[in-house]
């Protein structure tokens, strides 16, 4: 994913919401979070909205584009 822009991240999610709204994340600014099955509930200007069975409950956040462009969140299916 070297070299990729914020519009190729947003083109490139907007294609996997349309196709299946799931994505497996690694979040590299927490130890720990690896191969994490998300699904997509929103695209935004800035952010994608997802959530996750964390632990066993149910948890919404937010990824912004420039977390995944500077890999400190790595969506495995754009990667």
């Amino acid at each position: 994913m070297d070299n990729i822009t914020i519009n190729e991240i947003k083109n490139k999610l907007n294609a996997l919401y349309k196709e299946n709204k799931s994505i497996h994340i690694d979040v590299t600014k927490r130890k720990g979070v690896k191969n994490v099955l998300c699904h997509i509930s929103g695209i935004y200007e800035y952010f994608i909205c997802v959530s996750s069975d964390v632990n066993g409950y149910l948890e919404s956040f937010t990824i912004s584009y420039a977390d995944v462009l500077t890999k400190q969140i790595v969506i495995r299916e754009i990667s």
